[in-house]
């Protein structure tokens, strides 16, 4: 038995946002950030396997243990890069052909091969990159429209946490949020002024 790839082409049906973001499950503590990959490329990967026997019965005794599986595919579920979640990837049967050289001399072998044609769903990925975990929101509003309007109401987003590592919504009970890590049990903590935040 021995398998090629031959053919790979690009899957528009399948196709992802360039821009669409999969963050990784796992948090760089040390660098305070998240990594991510950008949505993955699908193509169609074509593949031939071949099976070449002395006797029919041999040929047949192998295609018995592949050929039910498929239905006409068989999907696997993978995980394609660490961190991740994993991916359903369907590897569809396309047909099985044979071929049998019996005609020659007394001298040559008889050879019986089978040819079983395979196309998978895969993805490729991009370079994994890393962005900083946002942990203050500040959104001023303003009346007018002109530029160099003065803001009129504050509206501030960050995440909040007790001095005794307990969550809370109140600002005033939470400690500094550059102290807080992805990993702490904390709360949203909004708050809303007529005055700017002291940040």
């Amino acid at each position: 038995m021995s398998f090629e790839l031959t053919n790979m082409q690009y899957d528009s049906d399948r196709k992802l946002s360039p821009i669409g973001k999969i963050r990784k499950t796992v948090v760089d503590d040390t660098a305070g950030g998240r990594k991510f990959v950008y949505g993955a490329t699908p193509y169609n990967l074509d593949f031939s396997l071949y099976i070449m026997t002395k006797y029919q019965e041999d040929a047949v005794k192998l295609l018995e243990q592949i050929i039910p599986f498929f239905n006409p595919d068989y999907t696997r579920t993978v995980r394609l890069i660490p961190g991740l979640e994993p991916l359903d990837i369907p590897l569809v049967l396309n047909g099985v052909s044979m071929d049998e050289v019996y005609e020659g001399n007394f001298d040559e072998r008889r050879s019986i091969v089978y040819t079983l044609n395979f196309t998978m769903k895969a993805y490729y990925f991009g370079p994994e990159k890393e962005s900083g975990i946002i942990k203050f929101i500040d959104i001023r509003y303003a009346t007018e429209a002109t530029s160099n309007t003065t803001p009129e109401e504050f509206y501030t987003l960050q995440p909040g946490m007790t001095a005794n590592n307990e969550p809370t919504t109140d600002q005033e009970l939470s400690v500094d949020y550059s102290l807080i890590d992805y990993d702490d049990n904390w709360d949203y903590a909004d708050g809303i002024a007529n005055t700017a935040p002291s940040s």
